[in-house]
């Protein structure tokens, strides 16, 4: 058997063909390498699916945050309805309570008005005892003009007036005027004032019988004296009509006069006519006064010869 002969190993030849798979190769080496370049270029990608989704999930974010916002905003809404339903409440049940004191303080002062005229009037009684003569006098104008330091009065006495005294006013404030001064006897000498202001007859007198009642209630053992209201002259030339009106005249006083005698007997308290002793043909003496309606120092001395005979006898 024939035994054949090796030749010698010798690196193959390229072919034609090898070399083009080669380029092949080549080729998509480089052209993956191209897209990579591309792929990491951002300027040369196709983003708007992206955009596209960006915007509508934008859409939705503002979508809740607006929803949010109302959320919120209606959460804070009712609160400050809430607040402000509670304010209005408690404002609304602060001006009822006010409202109330109003009216119990209001209440309270018509109810202090009323006590205080009745309660001037009722004092706690002092005990009948020997007790120094204490003459009260106690009146108006014509009394306040009254100047018993031009006298030799030998006796302790207290004027207590008003110019615009009222029967209703003393009547309402018993205890100013004479429960708190202690008096064994007390002169009174009012009611012009009262016509003055328009007050009936009727009235005066009413007024009269509650304050002689309460001093024998309060104070028993005074001796009570009343006064009669001194008589006017219009014919004087400086007649004031600011203190006396002109429809009051000498005949309304007159019939004061008779209507407080009457009373006076009634209430069996003593009753002094001091409209005699200083009139002249039904009206005050000229040689009394000086303006009509005022006493002057002779018509006081006419009036302290009448007063004298009961603080003597006393």
């Amino acid at each position: 058997m024939a035994v054949r002969s090796r030749k010698p190993y010798s690196t193959p030849k390229r072919t034609t063909r090898n070399k083009k798979i080669d380029n092949k190769k080549l080729d998509v080496t480089t052209r993956i390498r191209v897209d990579e370049i591309r792929l990491n270029d951002s300027d040369s990608l196709d983003t708007s699916f992206l955009e596209g989704r960006v915007e509508r999930q934008s859409r939705n974010n503002t979508k809740k945050v607006a929803e949010k916002i109302l959320k919120d905003n209606s959460d804070r809404i009712r609160k400050l309805k809430v607040i402000k339903r509670l304010f209005f409440t408690i404002a609304l049940v602060m001006c009822i309570i006010l409202l109330i004191i109003l009216l119990v303080n209001f209440v309270k002062e018509i109810d202090f008005s009323k006590n205080n005229k009745t309660s001037n009037n009722v004092v706690q009684k002092t005990e009948e005892k020997e007790i120094d003569n204490n003459f009260l006098f106690v009146g108006d104008f014509g009394t306040e003009e009254f100047n018993f330091d031009n006298y030799d009065l030998d006796y302790h006495y207290v004027k207590k007036t008003d110019k615009k005294l009222t029967t209703e006013k003393l009547n309402n404030d018993l205890n100013n005027y004479i429960y708190k001064y202690n008096p064994s006897i007390v002169f009174l000498q009012v009611g012009i004032i009262d016509l003055d202001v328009d007050k009936s007859i009727d009235e005066i007198i009413d007024n009269y019988g509650k304050i002689i009642d309460s001093i024998k209630e309060n104070r028993s053992y005074a001796e009570i004296y009343i006064e009669s209201l001194y008589p006017i002259n219009r014919d004087i030339e400086d007649f004031d009509h600011e203190i006396i009106k002109s429809d009051i005249d000498n005949d309304d006083i007159k019939k004061l006069n008779s209507r407080l005698k009457t009373l006076a007997e009634e209430k069996k308290v003593k009753y002094i006519d001091l409209f005699s002793a200083l009139e002249n043909k039904g009206k005050l003496d000229e040689i009394y006064t000086d303006n009509g309606y005022l006493l002057n120092d002779d018509g006081y001395k006419q009036v302290y010869k009448y007063i004298i005979k009961y603080t003597k006898d006393n």
